[in-house]
């Protein structure tokens, strides 16, 4: 803990080192940082971090037409590490974004000549999270690597294309089929290629133009993306043929009106079904089954009967009426048994 004695005794040796200096005059700090032959101009910058803080300096690096090379401190930043704890490469990140804006805001001044410039940094993680895209990272992360890398676009190289790792490592496929190249559906060059992959395959639809875009590369949410093409082609939009639509009449009176079950059904047979009677040499008989559907419930109802016969489908008829009443309309399919029932 700091007491009013430490911090007194920090600020007097502070102030006796100052009075140690017998000729301050003689002390100068250049502000001008290029040479008056200046030949080639190096920036070069340097960042840090700990737990506690982290920092970022930049130092312009001269060399004259005679060989001449001066190098000068041209600006430094420093911050505190955020009260929320966070690991040391995240810290060594947030470092690189600091270098970075700082670097953003300076950059201008030298933007009459040739400048080379290099950003330096012990974190091998950070080095490899500004090598990967910002999207597939975590939020915290990927936003400060977005910032970085538009930033300094001109200045970080060595981009990696991301592949697809899949389970076809052994399949007899192309390379590029079994580990497609990675792209983001909301770059504008991705919507111009599923464009032209349209347009070459005669207007390929939806569906085609995923299995075709899959063969070499694998778009995030390619589906969303190709239907969002075949929508917008012209093309296609007016020679889409308009398929005919059914017309559907309205339900008839007896299957809306409010009835108890059975009284407006429909008949009719089904069948045969071969009946064994289990005595030996005695060939099995044909039966058929009456099938009455009512028109309100659509409740089914089934009788055996022996054959096709009129009076077979009166018997049915009768053990039907002994359960549920006769109804009141039937409707048929006009065969013979009915048409004599009828009669």
């Amino acid at each position: 803990m700091a007491t009013k004695k430490t911090i007194l005794s920090i600020t007097s040796s502070l102030f006796d080192s100052l009075a140690t200096l017998k000729s301050v005059s003689s002390l100068t700090v250049p502000c001008y940082c290029l040479q008056p032959d200046t030949h080639n101009i190096q920036i070069h910058g340097f960042c840090d971090a700990s737990i506690r803080a982290y920092s970022c300096s930049v130092y312009l690096r001269t060399q004259s037409s005679h060989g001449q090379v001066d190098v000068h401190l041209l600006t430094s930043k420093s911050r505190v590490a955020p009260v929320k704890k966070q690991s040391l490469p995240k810290l060594e990140l947030c470092d690189d974004h600091l270098l970075a804006c700082l670097y953003a805001k300076m950059k201008d001044i030298f933007s009459t000549g040739s400048v080379t410039t290099y950003f330096l940094t012990d974190s091998q993680l950070v080095l490899h999270w500004l090598q990967q895209y910002s999207i597939t990272l975590s939020t915290f992360v990927g936003n400060r690597v977005s910032d970085i890398q538009a930033l300094t676009v001109d200045k970080i190289t060595g981009f990696e294309l991301i592949n697809v790792g899949d389970r076809l490592g052994f399949a007899d496929l192309p390379g590029a089929q079994k580990h497609p190249i990675l792209l983001p559906s909301t770059s504008q060059f991705v919507l111009n290629y599923v464009r032209y992959l349209h347009r070459r395959n005669y207007h390929a639809g939806s569906k085609a133009l995923v299995a075709l875009i899959r063969l070499e590369y694998w778009i995030v949410n390619d589906r969303d993306l190709t239907l969002r093409v075949v929508r917008s082609c012209v093309h296609c939009v007016r020679y889409k043929p308009v398929l005919a639509q059914q017309v559907i009449g309205p339900h008839p009176a007896t299957r809306i009106t409010l009835a108890r079950p059975f009284e407006r059904c429909g008949v009719d047979f089904c069948g045969p079904i071969n009946i064994y009677l289990r005595i030996r040499g005695r060939a099995p008989t044909k039966s058929y089954l009456a099938v009455f559907v009512c028109f309100v419930t659509k409740a089914v109802l089934t009788e055996v009967v022996s054959d096709l016969s009129t009076h077979s489908f009166f018997n049915a008829l009768k053990r039907m009426g002994g359960r549920r009443k006769l109804p009141c309309d039937i409707f048929c399919d006009n065969a013979i048994n009915f048409v004599g029932a009828s009669n």
